[in-house]
């Protein structure tokens, strides 16, 4: 997996699960302000490394609530769906260099009996994301979430 970049998605905290409408957006706006903007610092810096070095592959780790919503959880709803963004539009800017652009939504622990996505199931599918073998594989968002979303991005 060679030149593939972790990033800040997945090394941030989860928002507290206030109620929207009782979220006081201050607290929204600096929660979005400083999540969103390590996700964007860390693909921007990435994307021009890899870009001088004549491509690579950029895996995002977001939260699958940017794929389906869920309440309670609407700031880390928006950093997923914006770390998406994040995803397929520099894609298609830096697919002509070389560089492939994809993310894996990984959901908490599901109930219901579906299968939980362990660390080993997330690796392999960044593995699998960043495999520099699949040079068409780019723009893509992979669901990690053991059967609970099954949905395109």
């Amino acid at each position: 997996m060679a030149n593939a970049v972790p990033n800040a998605a997945s090394c941030t905290e989860p928002a507290s699960a206030a109620d929207f409408a009782d979220t006081d957006p201050t607290t929204w706006w600096a929660a979005v302000e400083r999540r969103l903007s390590a996700v964007f610092a860390l693909a921007q810096t990435a994307g021009r490394d890899l870009a001088a070095a004549g491509g690579g592959r950029i895996v995002h780790v977001l939260d699958a609530r940017g794929l389906t919503g869920e309440a309670g959880a609407t700031i880390d709803a928006t950093i997923g769906s914006a770390t998406i963004v994040l995803t397929k539009s520099p894609a298609r800017e830096l697919g002509p260099v070389g560089l492939a652009v994809n993310a894996v939504a990984v959901a908490a622990p599901p109930q219901d009996g579906f299968t939980e996505p362990t660390p080993h199931h997330v690796a392999q599918t960044i593995a699998f994301l960043g495999d520099p073998r699949l040079p068409s594989l780019t723009g893509q968002i992979l669901p990690c979430t053991g059967g609970t979303v099954r949905t395109r991005a």
